[in-house]
């Protein structure tokens, strides 16, 4: 992690002033979050915190060169399962439907919108492990809710991101014998912690729960990277 200069964190403070100063407010409501966030972190370590304008690659647009960008969104799905549904248009997430993506890609990084509230397990863990090879970098930017088996596919990504009016939701396991189900909670659990450096315990007991974090509370539990604010990005690393 980063840690922020005294020369930086005044910088982060004297453009949040400016903006709240500015004669013409702000911009957008995502340039008032984005002061009202930098505000909230004087309080805070400044840990790893950059506030910037978004990159280019961050940009949904499938025209530019130096990414393969595309969408998965729906139900999280097996193949089989992904010939017939698709057949009465449904839109579903297989591992065959990422595989060809990455086919596409030619080891260019990844930029990947994800909305899906979840799905198959076992053919979450397939994509997971899929982008966990890739030799390029993955970007994951959550839009809308994402949870349950698209959980585990979003923090597969080398960087995270989510935009600042999503969620992210994660629980137990929900079939199986209990034997079963308490060890895939503990390997689900390891997988979050990984991501964040948590505790599993700590993750054991949010998925009991069945946790919502918003994007705030997903970035200070470590689970993503940064937070998109329309043309504005809070990062908590560099990638």
């Amino acid at each position: 992690m980063l840690q922020k200069t005294d020369r930086e964190i005044n910088e982060l403070l004297d453009w949040a002033n400016k903006k709240k100063k500015c004669k013409y407010g702000y911009k957008s409501n995502a340039e008032r979050r984005v002061v009202e966030n930098i505000e909230a972190l004087q309080a805070s370590n400044w840990d790893g915190v950059r506030i910037s304008e978004q990159d280019k690659e961050y940009s949904t647009d499938p025209r530019s060169p130096s990414s393969h960008q595309f969408f998965l969104r729906g139900d999280i799905v097996t193949d089989a399962d992904s010939e017939i549904l698709q057949g009465f248009n449904e839109m579903v997430i297989s591992p065959s439907e990422v595989k060809k993506e990455i086919a596409k890609a030619r080891n260019k990084p990844l930029v990947i919108t994800l909305t899906s509230e979840g799905g198959n397990l076992g053919a979450g863990i397939e994509i997971c492990k899929m982008l966990k090879r890739y030799p390029s970098r993955v970007t994951i930017k959550i839009l809308g809710v994402v949870g349950s088996a698209a959980s585990l596919i979003a923090i597969s990504a080398d960087q995270l991101l989510m935009k600042d009016n999503s969620s992210l939701f994660i629980h137990n396991a929900r079939s199986g014998s209990e034997k079963e189900i308490s060890k895939c909670n503990n390997i689900i659990a390891e997988m979050y912690a990984a991501k964040s450096g948590g505790d599993t315990n700590t993750f054991l007991k949010l998925m009991a729960r069945d946790t919502f974090f918003t994007a705030e509370q997903a970035m200070n539990q470590k689970l993503i990277d940064g937070i998109l604010f329309n043309n504005y990005l809070m990062t908590t690393q560099k990638n």
